[in-house]
């Protein structure tokens, strides 16, 4: 091990390449003269000739690290006129003007969007794509006054 992931190796071991090292190292077995116990989900599977199919291959090609790191903000100003019941109507009316800013409108989960510049967030900061400018809702109920 010193030998291929020394100085007249790699250079993993006296470069102190510990991702690169530890990955080299993780072959399930595979490593000459070396055990080491299977621990990364892209490490390869150390499958018998012949069983490759059923042995599974490798979990993954990679993990990524999705954080919740965006910011936004929702600025808003409402009117309502509400009546309620006046000769059997009731009555409600709403308008909101608003503006939903934020980094970017995706959920944690989405792993295939990344940031236009990962160093400087604030670089896609502007409308969201929910954004409504203008909402305007009313509801309008009529009770008889007989019955």
């Amino acid at each position: 091990m010193v030998a291929n992931e020394g100085v007249n190796g790699t250079g993993n071991l006296s470069g102190q390449s510990v991702w690169s090292l530890w990955s080299d190292l993780d072959q399930g077995g595979t490593a000459p003269g070396f055990n080491f116990a299977r621990t990364m989900l892209n490490s390869p599977l150390n499958c018998p000739t012949g069983t490759e199919i059923g042995c599974g291959g490798q979990l993954s090609s990679g993990v990524g690290i999705n954080a919740s790191i965006g910011h936004g903000n929702y600025n808003a100003a409402f009117a309502t006129i509400r009546t309620s019941d006046w000769k059997g109507l009731t009555l409600q009316s709403n308008f909101t003007w608003s503006k939903a800013l934020g980094t970017g409108s995706v959920v944690q989960a989405t792993s295939g969007d990344t940031a236009v510049d990962p160093w400087n967030l604030d670089a896609m900061y502007g409308p969201q794509a929910f954004d409504r400018k203008f909402v305007y809702t009313m509801f309008v109920v009529y009770q008889p006054p007989f019955f």
